[in-house]
């Protein structure tokens, strides 16, 4: 029985420190956090987005950066969007006064691509 009992206690330790996870991925000012954006036909582009430690909704406006990572970072993990330029910044703690969009292009396609264009399109114009 009490075996039994230690296995449960294990796995709701485990499910603890998961849901923990789950949550320190929402946006937080001050915080390089991994997204996701779902598009109307299906695909899904993830990319990190840091949003300022002084950054409030709702309160004024920012400027914004989308850093375009090159060839090498469309295969594999998001994290290797952070091995160069800002990203690497604020993966080794530097403040930075503006919100940072760094998407992942998908491998078989180019930011130069009239797909990528329109993504890119489509998330500005939401900030309008």
């Amino acid at each position: 029985m009490s075996t039994k009992f230690s296995r449960f206690g294990v796995l709701v330790a485990v499910f603890m420190v998961l849901s923990l996870g789950i949550r320190a991925d929402e946006p937080a000012a001050g915080r390089q956090v991994e997204q996701k954006l779902d598009l109307p036909d299906g695909r899904s582009v993830s990319y990190l987005l840091y949003l300022p430690a002084e950054y409030r909704a709702n309160e004024g406006k920012w400027p914004v950066m989308l850093f375009l990572h090159g060839r090498g970072e469309s295969y594999g993990p998001l994290s290797l969007v952070k091995k160069w330029g800002p990203p690497q910044m604020l993966d080794r703690g530097e403040a930075l006064p503006y919100i940072v969009v760094s998407p992942q292009c998908p491998g078989e396609e180019s930011w130069a691509q009239e797909k990528q264009q329109a993504v890119s399109k489509n998330r500005s114009d939401r900030g309008k």
